[in-house]
């Protein structure tokens, strides 16, 4: 078997997706006049796994010209062609299926071709399909370009008092969409900040709001009654915060806002607003840590029943929101919760990730519980890839060796991953700092436990008590137990 670039796009096609990719195909526009069935007839039997030893060029030309002798180009040729129309076939399948985009493809070529009733036509489908949709990263983006072509026919029809209103409206949905982008943006910007070797904090788009006066704008919208103000202020606050992690009025601010505005968002805009909900909460746990994981608990449970825990109806769960509802749980002593909550919804995570999860959580769990022997076993069967539970398999094993008085695995283990944590350059100084300090205080709990102690209890919990570290509460009842 070999690698061949067709075989890994038609494993992403349904069953239904393969007879209409067939039909398709049956079309000699799109083939070009080439008659390309009996290569993709002998292809679909591979589907959808492709992994059978004969599906190989050599078994696919033989099958095909069986008197004359393996010539390599023709079957270079033969799956380059049969690429082109699947390409054609996946961009067909996109504009047919989005009807948003395929009556605006049809708006703008009836416009070039001063069909203007028509093109008038579909950008009143357009409008409605986006006025039914609730706001979300696309929304003003779409009405920007609606307004932008019945702007465009106003001009050329004469029309000036039309261009004038549809340009002011155009460029008001240009500008909402600009806000939204850019509080995305920067939203991504700061997660990668916290978790990862990036300094993003330079960037244009953080920088330039050093000369912008985002309380003037948000007044000017509300005092001229400007369509959509109220999402604009959403917009501005949720940049604000982002700004100002440790802003806690701010947090009250936006949760009140958003909680008015969730009817006029897409499922969309309410799981991103309320990412941005959680990843505030978690940085304000330095200023609060059982406050902020209480309210993050209850914002968990908000979007568990609202069923928004993923940005597409019947979506996956993410992997790493999964682990991090999981772990506030434990942290409020809330087991049952937690444990019903793994049964639950560990199907709404991609089957890759299943297993894994389901052993890294009841592993937690059983912790938490005093199951020490059970946890090794749960978290001995953990296998991820992610450098963020690499990082929370090594510390929940430490812990454990530590509990059941496995110390010189313990400290064994310290000394690998220490050159794990030093020797990962994409980890950022925070990330890099809370661990380093983790393992640093429990080498010295292991030497106060065996007596061969370098710090004194009570000097060992003012430096855990002032350090930023993970799992502190751990460290410091741990010290405590080790006097």
């Amino acid at each position: 078997m070999v690698s061949i670039k067709i075989a890994e796009v038609l494993k992403s096609f349904t069953k239904e997706e393969i007879h209409d990719f067939e039909k398709f195909m049956k079309s000699s526009y799109f083939s070009n006049g080439r008659n390309y069935f009996p290569l993709f007839n002998i292809v679909k039997k591979f589907h959808p796994d492709f992994n059978n030893p004969d599906f190989n060029k050599q078994y696919i030309y033989k099958k095909l010209y069986p008197s004359k002798k393996y010539n390599d180009q023709v079957v270079r040729n033969l799956f380059s062609g049969l690429m082109k129309i699947c390409e054609k076939y996946l961009v067909y399948k996109s504009i047919t299926g989005n009807k948003l985009e395929y009556h605006g493809i049809l708006a703008e070529e009836y416009k070039n071709r001063m069909l203007y009733k028509e093109s008038e036509k579909n950008i009143s489908n357009s409008i409605k399909l986006i006025k039914g949709s609730g706001i979300d990263k696309e929304y003003f983006k779409n009405y920007y370009e609606m307004l932008q072509i019945k702007r465009e026919i106003a001009q050329s029809t004469n029309d000036t008092k039309q261009t004038i209103e549809n340009l002011s409206r155009e460029s008001l949905n240009f500008f909402y969409y600009t806000l939204l982008e850019v509080s995305r943006h920067i939203e991504e910007m700061a997660v990668f900040n916290h978790n990862l070797n990036t300094n993003f904090e330079d960037h244009i788009t953080f920088r330039i709001f050093e000369y912008l006066d985002l309380d003037k704008i948000r007044c000017f919208l509300a005092e001229n009654k400007y369509d959509y103000f109220e999402i604009a202020e959403l917009f501005i606050i949720h940049i604000k915060l982002l700004l100002d992690y440790g802003n806690e009025q701010l947090f009250e601010k936006f949760r009140n806002v958003l909680a008015k505005n969730m009817n006029k968002l897409s499922r969309w805009g309410r799981y991103n607003m309320y990412l941005c909900l959680e990843n505030t909460c978690v940085r304000l746990e330095a200023v609060n840590e059982t406050k902020y994981r209480q309210i993050l608990f209850k914002i968990y449970m908000e979007q568990l029943d609202l069923n928004i825990y993923n940005s597409e109806e019947n979506g996956k769960m993410a992997a790493d929101m999964f682990r991090n509802i999981v772990i506030n749980a434990l942290k409020l002593e809330e087991y049952t919760w937690a444990e019903h909550f793994i049964e639950k919804y560990i199907d709404t995570l991609h089957p890759d990730y299943r297993d894994n999860m389901y052993n890294f959580c009841f592993a937690l769990l059983n912790f938490e519980k005093g199951n020490f022997e059970l946890s090794l076993n749960d978290i001995s069967k953990v296998k991820f890839d992610t450098f963020v539970f690499k990082f929370d398999v090594r510390i929940l094993t430490l812990m454990i060796y530590y509990e059941l008085d496995y110390l010189e695995a313990a400290i064994s283990m310290i000394d690998s991953f220490k050159h794990f944590i030093i020797e990962t350059p994409s980890i950022s100084d925070y990330i890099r700092e809370i661990h380093l300090n983790f393992i640093k205080y429990l080498h010295e709990i292991i030497k106060l436990h065996t007596k061969n102690k370098s710090y004194e209890t009570g000097i060992l919990l003012k430096e855990i008590e002032k350090s930023r570290v993970r799992n502190k509460k751990w460290l410091l009842k741990t010290a405590v137990k080790s006097r």
